[in-house]
């Protein structure tokens, strides 16, 4: 999947939670890969991901301070090793995010 198609698939999720995001950061860790074992809790809507070259540790927006129920992410295709696209919502006539 190119980056178009991960950015059209953010959108789409947003539009599902009328969040429709505006901005967004493909993320590259520190050591220049981009693949990455993605952790989430879905009720507290926190996420982190873990770098799959050097284990770097990153957490999405500092959302990840805020998860207790963590499970994996694994792509459709059964791959654990996820590009990471992260989508920005904004509240009306502000910079912060939603």
């Amino acid at each position: 999947m190119d980056i178009n198609e991960i950015k059209t698939e953010v959108i789409d999720y947003g539009k599902s939670n009328c969040y429709v995001p505006t901005s967004f950061e493909y993320v590259i860790c520190s050591c220049g890969h981009d693949l990455f074992q993605m952790y989430s809790d879905d009720d507290e809507g926190g996420c982190g991901i873990t770098c799959a070259k050097c284990d770097k540790g990153i957490s999405i927006e500092n959302s990840a301070d805020y998860m207790e129920d963590i499970g994996q992410n694994i792509c459709t295709c059964g791959s654990e090793e996820l590009h990471v696209l992260v989508g920005k919502a904004f509240y009306q006539d502000s910079e912060d995010v939603r």
